[in-house]
Order: structure tokens, then C-alpha cells, then sequence
């Protein structure tokens, strides 16, 4: 499904309303009071091009990454294929991750993962937010994992649909910001 311009605002899982509510990091309500700051401003869904790293803060940039989405028809059919590719991924997360810029979400991942990570992108893409949590197997002597937390956002395109997703990945591994 295409989700055209719109002017309506977000749906925020009801988990993820009130872990915000609370004593989470300052970085989650930074990066979705950013975008809702946009959508006031500009009355729709923002683009790619209204993004301003410097509004954001320089707090979020090494914990946010950008998404194009890419359709593809299947044989002629009404059916559209998805795939996400990475255009930009930050520096928190690649000191942490194999993900790296060109990459695709198809590429990187099994596939019980992947199917999780698809249904996170497509809710986005709809404008249903959450909070998705994770742990993130560690190749270190002195820990197992790392828990970390993934929140996506819609961005419109030239056509005025969604073609990107802006992401924002938060490890538990740092140190806390409150």
C-alpha cells in the first residue's frame, strides 16, 4: 500500500506512549518530538528534504539511520515488492552492527528476523508507531548481548508518498541520557 501526503498524525502504540511518558532517555521523545514538530510546521508528513540534521541535534545523528524504499511490480501485477535499502546509517550504530550504507534489510538479516523487521518497516510506512526491542548477539568476552530499542518514522518523497524511513537505534550498552 502507497501512503499518500497526509495530514494525519501518527499512531503511537499505547506501550510505547507510556514508556516514553516515563523515565526513558531524552533521545526517543527528541527524535519523535522532531518529527511532530515538522508535521506542525508543515501540516503533512514530512519529507526526506525537510529533515535538518542540525534541528535535530547532534545527540541523535550517530543513533539515526535513513531507509529508501524500493517497489518493485511482480510479473505486471497490482502487487508491489518491497525492499529497504540503507542510505545513510550512523556511527552508533555501525560500531555496533554489519549494517552499512547500500545495504538491504533482505540481505542482513534470517528469515524469522527479517519478517519482524519487515512488519516494523510497514507499520511506519502506515504511521503506526512503536518502540521495538531487541537484543543484539555480542562477539565480546565480557558481555552475551546488548538490548537496544529501534523506533521508525515515515518520510514522504518527490511523489508525495512514503518513500523513506527515518530511524533512530538506541543501545543500552551507553551510558544513560535522562
Amino acid at each position: 500500500m502507497v501512503q499518500t501526503l497526509t495530514a494525519k498524525p501518527l499512531v503511537i502504540d499505547p506501550d510505547t506512549a507510556a514508556f516514553l511518558a516515563g523515565p526513558a532517555d531524552r533521545r526517543w521523545r527528541r527524535f519523535l518530538g522532531y518529527w511532530q514538530d515538522l508535521f506542525g510546521r508543515l501540516g503533512h508528513w514530512p519529507r526526506r528534504r525537510d529533515v535538518d540534521p542540525l534541528e535535530m541535534g547532534a545527540e541523535l545523528l550517530g543513533s539515526i539511520f535513513l531507509v529508501d524504499i524500493e517497489r518493485t511490480d511482480i510479473d505486471g501485477l497490482a502487487d508491489t515488492r518491497l525492499r529497504y535499502r540503507f542510505r545513510l546509517v550512523g556511527g552508533e550504530i555501525t560500531a555496533r552492527e554489519l549494517v552499512r550504507p547500500g545495504m538491504y534489510l533482505d540481505a542482513i538479516g534470517q528469515p524469522a528476523v527479517l519478517a519482524t523487521l519487515e512488519r516494523h518497516y510497514m507499520e511506519a510506512i502506515d504511521g503506526e508507531i512503536r518502540l521495538r526491542r531487541e537484543s543484539l548477539i555480542w562477539e565480546s568476552r565480557s558481555k552475551d548481548h546488548v538490548h537496544y530499542g529501534v523506533m521508525m518514522l515515515p518520510l514522504l518523497g518527490a511523489a508525495d508518498a512514503v518513500e523513506h524511513l527515518i530511524g533512530c537505534a538506541i543501545y543500552e550498552d551507553e551510558r544513560p541520557r535522562r
